[in-house]
């Protein structure tokens, strides 16, 4: 630290705690030597805390210098002018160090219990420099040690809580209301019911023979009911040292009239703390109640805008399984209307309403208790429902720390249709509609298997669309495009209810036979195949020549490999072919030939 600035702060703490010290000496001068208010100490220890630490030990001497600086202006002897300030250093540095443990320099006096944390701390870091201040007054003037002591320590607890209630309370947003408002007319008329309050109180008390002291609860209960905390700190403050000052000029009433004026004002200042800091604590609850509640509010408003702008559904039970908090998209994720829903409704009543709208299918129960088991784990649990409008809701179901879950509930509809989709033009030739070569892979190997296991028929049919070349290259690809749609709706009306139709690419297409496999009806089948598919059509104006060659392996027990079966396929295609196209050929593996049907025409 530059010692430019270590000057700087050593003067700012000898100037101010130098000032307060010769007021409050002169003070005690002409009340008759009784000490009313000692504000050194404490002004100090809060200029510390918004200083720093690293500043502490330059204002703890600065204190210390104005301190003996004070004792030797009123002409004191050494003794006091070492003794007094060695106390009052003393007080400040137990008071900051204790401050500093409890965190006073961050968070102040926010709830009642730091309240009375401070005035423990206060009290207790009193006591060491009220014996040493006792001390020195016993062996300079030889006053009774306790009760010089008694004196000292309540005084300072009374001083310094006089400070610090309104250090600690003060709010910037409180301290910057407009003037309009602190005159404004609910707050006039609100002064003067407090002033009426205190005088009717005073008076009543006078009549009773109790401490006026106690009229002080009035005007600070008054404001602490409405959570006003600086306010209440403020109002303490002013008014102990106002009462504590008309006792000194003889204005306030003695309830003990053989009281010294020093015990006079000792009593006024402990009765007034006694009567005002209680109330400053409940200011501080009623605050804090108040702050919460706006906090709560505030967050309730972020949590419903959350929900209802929110993608998903949200739907939270607790640990009783019953709806506590839920959005309106839940509601629309389910078909069900707000006055279906409340809160507190069971879980298992709301399967019970979805599967009365026919959405649920299952046991409310059952999947109750599957989501517990999971939820119970630490675990999540994952559902899709589909709905009886054919929507899909996917569901997420996550534990939560009360024993509950939170759930999530999302339409997934469009998604499982674009699955849906894009799995069946996967699967599916997208000119013709028909399976393409991918799932006829995967189906005639199916079917295959289970043909060789249960020795059943199957037959393959290898189907070509003649001259299909020469239809596209001349009328162009629409009209071929056209042609094949044609065909693959001729193949399609004509093969069996199981039959199985393919698309294998170009103008071929190929049908696995499940039924109608006896080789008399193989025949049929492959003789109207030709004839369907031998026509003159016209397509987008154009008079096409449509033919076909077929070519079928069959097996009347299905034990026959993949391979095998493709080949003669082929084989009695490429027979068809040769034998002048417009016709087909079966080969049976039973007889290990190629059968010729019906010629070209």
């Amino acid at each position: 630290m530059r010692i430019s600035n270590v000057a700087s702060i050593f003067s700012l703490g000898f100037v101010v705690y130098f000032g307060l010290a010769v007021a409050s000496v002169f003070l005690a001068r002409v009340s008759h030597d009784v000490a009313v208010f000692w504000p050194a100490n404490a002004v100090l220890v809060a200029m510390a805390l918004s200083f720093g630490r690293r500043e502490f030990p330059i204002l703890l001497l600065s204190a210390f210098a104005a301190n003996v600086s004070t004792q030797f202006v009123y002409g004191d002897n050494w003794q006091l002018a070492v003794g007094f300030p060695l106390a009052n250093s003393f007080e400040i540095l137990a008071v900051y160090i204790g401050f500093q443990f409890a965190g006073f320099q961050n968070n102040g006096t926010t709830t009642p219990q730091r309240g009375l944390l401070l005035l423990a701390i206060v009290a207790l870091a009193a006591i060491p420099a009220a014996a040493m201040g006792a001390a020195t007054v016993t062996t300079v003037f030889g006053a009774p040690f306790t009760d010089t002591f008694t004196h000292w320590w309540a005084g300072d607890i009374v001083s310094s809580m006089i400070v610090y209630l309104p250090v600690f309370a003060y709010r910037r947003s409180a301290a910057l209301q407009k003037l309009s408002v602190l005159l404004s007319r609910p707050v006039i008329i609100e002064c003067c019911l407090l002033v009426a309050s205190f005088a009717f109180g005073f008076l009543v008390l006078l009549a009773l023979h109790l401490p006026p002291a106690i009229v002080l609860v009035f005007p600070t209960l008054w404001l602490a009911l409405k959570g006003r905390v600086f306010e209440v700190a403020m109002a303490s403050s002013v008014l102990s040292l106002g009462t504590s000052a008309a006792v000194v000029m003889g204005f306030w009433p003695s309830l003990a009239a053989e009281l010294v004026l020093r015990d006079a004002v000792f009593q006024q200042q402990t009765l007034a703390l006694f009567c005002t800091f209680p109330s400053f604590l409940i200011a501080l609850a009623i605050a804090n109640f108040e702050t919460s509640q706006e906090n709560l509010e505030a967050r309730k408003k972020v949590l419903d805008t959350t929900l209802t702008n929110m993608n998903q559904g949200v739907s939270v039970f607790d640990k009783n399984h019953r709806l506590v908090l839920w959005n309106d998209k839940y509601l629309k994720c389910f078909g069900m209307n707000e006055t279906d829903v409340e809160k507190g409704v069971s879980f298992t009543s709301l399967l019970e309403l979805q599967r009365n709208n026919g959405d649920f299918d299952g046991d409310p129960v059952d999947l109750q208790n599957t989501i517990l088991a999971r939820v119970s784990r630490g675990e999540e649990h994952f559902a899709e429902t589909e709905l009886g409008s054919g929507r899909f809701i996917k569901s997420v179901h996550s534990p939560t720390p009360e024993g509950g879950w939170i759930g999530t509930h999302e339409d997934v509809t469009e998604f499982r249709m674009l699955e849906k989709r894009l799995a069946h033009e996967s699967l599916h030739d997208v000119m013709t509609g028909v399976p393409n070569r991918r799932y006829f892979e995967r189906e005639f190997t199916d079917r295959l298997i289970v043909s060789q296991l249960e020795k059943k028929p199957i037959a393959l049919y290898t189907i070509d669309l003649d001259k299909f070349k020469m239809i596209n290259d001349t009328y162009g690809h629409d009209v071929g495009d056209d042609v094949l749609l044609w065909a693959a709706t001729t193949i399609k009306r004509i093969a069996g209810e199981h039959d199985f139709v393919a698309r294998m690419g170009g103008d071929e297409f190929i049908m696995i036979g499940s039924e109608n496999t006896h080789v008399s009806q193989i025949n049929r089948t492959a003789r109207r195949l030709c004839d369907e598919l031998d026509r003159t059509m016209q397509f987008k104006g154009n008079m096409c020549i449509c033919r076909a060659s077929i070519g079928v392996a069959y097996s009347v027990d299905g034990q026959i490999s993949r391979h095998d079966l493709l080949t003669q396929s082929d084989i009695a295609l490429y027979a068809a072919k040769q034998a002048g196209r417009g016709t087909y050929r079966v080969y049976d593996f039973a007889t290990g030939q190629h059968q010729p049907m019906r010629d070209a025409s």
